[in-house]
């Protein structure tokens, strides 16, 4: 199993995270392939059931989804990625929609095995 986590915390309605989901799908797709350095899972304070209808229409397919108050984890906005070490500690934060450049940011995290 992977050790470190990449955490996408959305919420439905939010304009930023919906118009994000090819950037999550491509994250998604990636560990799919063996790619990733890191497990993907997507947070949100969102019902499971509406959660499972953000991923389906985003056409996301995560193995893992966690239901959680983003302010709990201190987390002010949505959308969020984080990306965690095994031992809970936080490695990396992108907020918001991200720019081309803070994307490939992620992907480099992600893919990092060090």
């Amino acid at each position: 199993p992977k050790e470190r986590q990449l955490r996408i915390v959305v919420k439905r309605g939010c304009q930023f995270g919906e118009g994000s989901t090819p950037f999550y799908r491509e994250l998604a797709q990636m560990e799919q392939q063996g790619r990733t350095a890191a497990h993907v899972v997507a947070v949100s304070s969102d019902s499971a059931e509406v959660l499972a209808r953000f991923l389906a229409d985003g056409q996301l397919k995560l193995d893992s989804v966690a239901n959680a108050n983003p302010e709990a984890l201190g987390i002010a906005a949505t959308p969020t990625l984080i990306l965690l070490q095994g031992s809970g500690k936080v490695l990396r934060v992108w907020e918001g929609l991200l720019s081309r450049k803070a994307e490939a940011d992620v992907r480099v995290a992600l893919s990092d095995r060090t």
